[in-house]
């Protein structure tokens, strides 16, 4: 069952005096936390409907600078549309997504859920804090706008896609092994010092866990300073394209097919990254190449474990436009 909620509208105020009709708006707060006054969910998953609401909860504690925004899931897929100020979290907060179908009246439930984040705000999601999540959990964000991940940022969740590439609504909800994402996005940037972690492992009922995936128009990671670390028990990715198609099938490597608009000349894909990367296996790629030469697309320092040991594991695969193990590329008509 699919069900749509408004989760709580913003109130407005403010005061007119008569005598000079003088307006009093109360001054705005820096936004520490994602705009829980302003988002909308979708949840799916509980067939016939759970014995209580599927809604997600949020709650905050902790002091002002220091919170935490503890959200409950309590359905399989849950979709969270956040407009107003979007999703974002100050240096020094924390969002934490916790698996709480317990309390929709659904027990003994261990299989893996999934949350997608979309900013509607129009501006950047600038991840300077901590993002976190239950091992059973794998978070999603989406924003067009461009996604920044602070010097203080960590991250550590089941598993963590984040793209500026858009992800249909029917898609994410079906618990797919196939995930395609598309539109006009910016790009994602990593600052020195970022850590982003999946670190889900276990079942593979619901979906597969422990991937890291970064999908962006481009994917900047290059300023000086220390090194960003990008860690996974499953496999990492970071696409630079207009297009991918993410084949997640579990015990499977992950495949991508990107895809381009006929004037492939006219997008720039670059991945800049210094970084320390580990996975399973590790996947690099963007849609277009320079004439002859990789390296005018993909910037790689830093280091690259890839530690699968399966027959099928496909170690480190860095591509630009050209077919390697896992990496298709087709081009769309104009």
């Amino acid at each position: 069952m699919i069900k749509s909620t408004r989760l709580r509208s913003t109130l407005s105020a403010s005061t007119i005096l008569a005598a000079g009709l003088l307006l009093v708006v109360t001054p705005a707060h820096a936004q520490n936390l994602p705009d829980t006054g302003n988002v909308s969910s979708v949840t799916s998953g509980l067939s016939g409907g759970a014995p209580g609401s599927t809604n997600p909860g949020f709650s905050t504690s902790g002091a002002a600078g220091a919170q935490t925004l503890r959200v409950d899931l309590k359905d399989n897929r849950t979709i969270l549309n956040w407009s107003g100020g979007g999703f974002k979290v100050a240096a020094g907060n924390t969002v934490d997504f916790k698996d709480a179908r317990a309390s929709s009246g659904v027990t003994g439930r261990t299989d893996n859920i999934a949350v997608l984040n979309r900013d509607l705000s129009g501006n950047t999601s600038n991840i300077l804090g901590a993002i976190k999540s239950d091992a059973n959990v794998a978070v999603y964000v989406i924003n067009n706008a461009g996604i920044v991940f602070g010097s203080s940022s960590v991250t550590n969740t089941g598993s963590f896609f984040a793209s500026t590439l858009d992800l249909t609504d029917a898609n994410f909800l079906s618990t797919p092994t196939s995930l395609a994402f598309s539109g006009d996005g910016a790009g994602i940037t990593l600052k020195p010092g970022a850590s982003i972690t999946a670190s889900g492992t276990g079942s593979t009922d619901g979906g597969r866990l422990g991937d890291l995936v970064l999908i962006g128009k481009t994917i900047f990671g290059n300023e000086t300073g220390t090194a960003r670390t990008l860690t996974a028990s499953g496999d990492v990715a970071l696409i630079a394209a207009g297009g991918v198609t993410i084949q997640n099938s579990p015990g499977s490597p992950l495949s991508f097919t990107i895809t381009a608009p006929g004037r492939e000349a006219l997008y720039t894909t670059v991945v800049d990254v210094n970084a320390d990367i580990t996975g399973r296996n590790v996947t690099v790629a963007t849609l277009k190449g320079g004439p002859g030469n990789l390296g005018q697309n993909i910037w790689l320092d830093g280091s690259i474990t890839a530690t699968g040991a399966a027959v099928t594991d496909r170690g480190v695969v860095l591509t630009a436009a050209i077919a390697a193990p896992g990496v298709t590329f087709t081009a769309l008509p104009l």
